[in-house]
């Protein structure tokens, strides 16, 4: 649409104009959206093409630079008094709160490739419907383990279950 005022950003989104603000600010800092030096400012996205590709880098070198620090970090970490020297000898029963998509699925694939003999999951459809777009019920059938799957199904969610063995699914009612 070209370059536009935040106001008229504002009334095109529906959002109101402090939040307008506070979104382009968010997307200048990350180097998709571009302001003017006029007045009223006005406000231009890159091309859909160069804001991934600017997204992705700027990502890629967070990586990396994360990657040449780990090193160091790992120093830092064994110098701190009273810190076991291997920290997975220590076996400990834990409750651990993840927050976001990423966290959720990764922790979600780490138990279950590291299961040794079997792997419980209890969920809502709306769950369910996650875990059958992320993979996780392939990943399940790839690990030759034994599972089990606690959940309500219905006619929004039968597609999902319907290659799996009926006696490895206990639905809730």
């Amino acid at each position: 649409m070209g370059s536009k005022t935040a106001s008229e950003i504002s009334k095109a989104v529906k959002v109101t104009r402090s939040e307008t603000y506070h979104l382009l600010t968010t997307l200048q800092n990350k180097g998709i959206v571009e302001a003017s030096f006029q007045h009223p400012i006005k406000f231009s996205a890159l091309s859909i093409k160069k804001a991934i590709s600017v997204l992705i880098n700027t990502e890629t070198e967070r990586l990396n630079k994360l990657k040449k620090s780990g090193p160091e970090l790992e120093k830092i970490w064994e110098r701190i008094p009273g810190i076991a020297k291997n920290i997975d000898d220590v076996k400990e029963e834990k409750f651990k709160v993840l927050q976001g998509g990423n966290q959720v699925n990764s922790k979600i694939f780490d138990m279950i490739l590291n299961a040794k003999k079997e792997c419980k999951i209890f969920g809502s459809e709306k769950d369910f419907i996650k875990f059958y777009h992320a993979n996780f019920l392939d990943a399940l059938e790839e690990r030759k383990i034994n599972y089990k799957l606690l959940t309500p199904v219905s006619e929004r969610t039968k597609y999902i279950f319907k290659n799996i063995d009926k006696l490895k699914i206990f639905v809730q009612r």
